[in-house]
């Protein structure tokens, strides 16, 4: 009997304490389990993040981003786009072209373009046309009052129509303006700024050297019908990245040669080299 009765209650022992385990474990992960939940609840409401995602979803690439450094004019190009609605793709995009002399001891700005707009973007299905644009209206303008005072408007249509092919990708972009209105102190603006714009992108066309390489061309004849080409602007940029190399931001050489390129002298022809980086 006395054995009997310590095997059992040697085995109720062993059983309470297996009990125990099992009873604290279950209280361990229910008191770990919820901790991560509780973070990912909070994580997922805070108004914070919610607010930045929502911009990051909402504020997109437009033109490129850039820093490039010459002489006498480091050149600064900012930009973004935003639809307005989930309906209508209608947008708002935002750019700024700013020189910066930083030869200078001040280290001036000597000029910029502000460039808002607001435009309709048609997506036709396929794969050779990326997007139409209907420039509802474009304003530019170097911010400034008085005798230096430069600004146009414009309304365009612009297309861009892409080519794939086995080594690169290739995309014609081709914008047709409307000068409808400009200041007083540019009338003769358009006789420098043509009514179109050819952008001519060759993409991975050296990436059997460089990684992600890409260049453009831009091609701006000047005349009321673009055929006074000895008084346009052309600019041709490429960026890449070098394999290998950990950095972000692409390398980035820009060169620009006719008139235009600020308003505040584009009555002025220049020739500009510059290097940097493009975001």
């Amino acid at each position: 009997m006395f054995l009997f009765s310590l095997k059992a209650t040697a085995g109720g022992v062993f059983l309470s304490c297996c009990l125990a385990a099992v009873s604290v474990s279950a209280q361990l992960e229910s008191f770990e389990d919820p901790t991560p939940r509780e973070a990912r609840k909070q994580k997922d409401e805070d108004p914070i993040e919610k607010l930045q995602e929502r911009f990051a979803n909402t504020v997109r690439a437009y033109k490129p981003v850039y820093i490039a450094y010459g002489h006498p004019d480091t050149k600064l190009q900012f930009s973004f786009r935003s639809e307005l609605s989930d309906v209508a793709p209608v947008n708002f995009a935002y750019s700024q072209i700013i020189f910066w002399q930083l030869g200078e001891d001040s280290k001036p700005f000597r000029d910029a373009t502000y460039t808002p707009e607001f435009f309709y973007r048609w997506s036709p299905s396929g794969d050779r046309w990326s997007a139409v644009d209907f420039g509802i209206w474009e304003h530019n303008s170097n911010g400034k009052a008085g005798a230096d005072s430069r600004s146009y408007d414009q309304s365009y249509v612009r297309g861009i129509y892409s080519i794939h092919t086995r080594n690169f990708l290739a995309s014609f972009a081709l914008k047709l303006r409307l000068l409808y209105n400009y200041d007083e102190e540019n009338g003769d603006i358009q006789d420098y700024i043509g009514p179109f714009d050819l952008d001519i992108r060759l993409i991975g066309l050296f990436d059997f050297l460089l990684d992600q390489s890409e260049v453009i061309f831009n091609l701006r004849p000047g005349g009321k019908f673009g055929t006074e080409t000895d008084k346009g602007g052309y600019q041709i940029s490429a960026k890449c990245h070098i394999r290998g190399l950990k950095i972000n931001p692409a390398f980035y050489i820009q060169y620009y040669q006719g008139y235009a390129e600020t308003l505040i002298n584009y009555q002025q022809r220049v020739s500009e080299f510059r290097v940097g980086f493009v975001f």
